[in-house]
């Protein structure tokens, strides 16, 4: 059996989520990954849920500091901490996007809204970096009339 946690960080912090509307604070990121990294998961997914790139965990209560206030900084934290691969999805633009995030160290890339605007943007991503560090993620959503939307 293949362990593969998703989790969600939202302005620099883990949230747990209902119907991806209501966001409850559970943690820090460093220490979730590190000790979801302990529990030899297989692999980690962390989807950054922001509605911008700012992320502040300069608080004393959290007991973790670092340099910077963006996605990128808090995932260069977290490769410093997981022993797994992470994969990592949200406001992923580009290709500049997924080169910055493979080299903080991130194993995967997952494409979902540039996906979607740009079909392209998978197989030049797949061309440049390589098919196993691309993915595609798709949300779903059920309407009171039985519609379905991606």
């Amino acid at each position: 059996m293949s362990l593969r946690p998703s989790v969600l960080l939202k302005n620099g912090l883990i949230v747990r989520s209902e119907g991806f509307e209501t966001h409850q604070v559970i943690g820090n990121p460093i220490h979730t990954i590190s000790r979801l990294s302990s529990w030899s998961v297989d692999e980690l997914f962390l989807l950054d849920i922001s509605t911008e790139d700012h992320h502040d965990l300069r608080r004393d209560d959290l007991q973790v500091r670092y340099q910077g206030n963006t996605a990128f900084h808090v995932l260069e934290e977290i490769s410093k901490v997981t022993f797994v691969p992470l994969s990592f999805g949200g406001r992923v633009r580009g290709l500049e996007d997924i080169g910055r995030l493979l080299r903080v160290g991130v194993d995967k890339v997952s494409l979902n809204s540039a996906a979607l605007a740009d079909p392209e943007l998978i197989s030049r991503a797949a061309a440049e970096f390589g098919s196993q560090c691309i993915m595609v993620t798709a949300d779903a959503r059920r309407h009171p009339d039985g519609r379905c939307e991606i």
